[in-house]
């Protein structure tokens, strides 16, 4: 009977990748930044706009990391200000932007990833847990009067 469960499992989970259509396209990382100045901002939205085209059913995935020295709400601040600029640069219709919380790096970070349709979703990948994040750091006393 267990064999049985087995079976049926294996054969459950190879139901997606048999309906996937052949012609289906891989999800591709277009961007990613680390510094947050303008230029690379932007230069990032801009190739996420050529490489999207005139493709209206592709979907866009921002993923956005915290960085080592815990800031609240880091990733979603970062994850926040890319998809405005999509939306506002490069004039992408909101309901195809996807933001994604992605946990913590070593630095912060911003990735914007393409996923044609019918593609495989990419995945967070963190590189730091939530255990080796510096939470209640401070910042430098200030100097003592003299």
């Amino acid at each position: 009977m267990k064999s049985n469960h087995v079976l049926f499992a294996l054969a459950w989970l190879a139901v997606p990748m048999a309906t996937r259509p052949a012609s289906a396209a891989d999800a591709v990382k277009v961007a990613a930044y680390t510094a947050l100045d303008d230029s690379t901002v932007v230069a990032g939205i801009d190739a996420l706009a050529r490489g999207l085209g005139a493709d209206s059913t592709s979907s866009i995935f921002v993923f956005a990391y915290g960085g080592r020295h815990f800031v609240p709400n880091e990733a979603q601040r970062l994850g926040l200000a890319a998809r405005q600029m999509l939306i506002e640069r490069a004039q992408v219709d909101s309901s195809r932007v996807t933001l994604v919380d992605g946990g913590y790096r070593t630095t912060r970070e911003v990735e914007l990833w393409l996923v044609p349709e019918g593609a495989d979703l990419p995945l967070a990948n963190p590189t730091l847990t939530a255990s080796q994040v510096l939470k209640g750091w401070k910042r430098r006393p200030p100097p003592k009067k003299k």
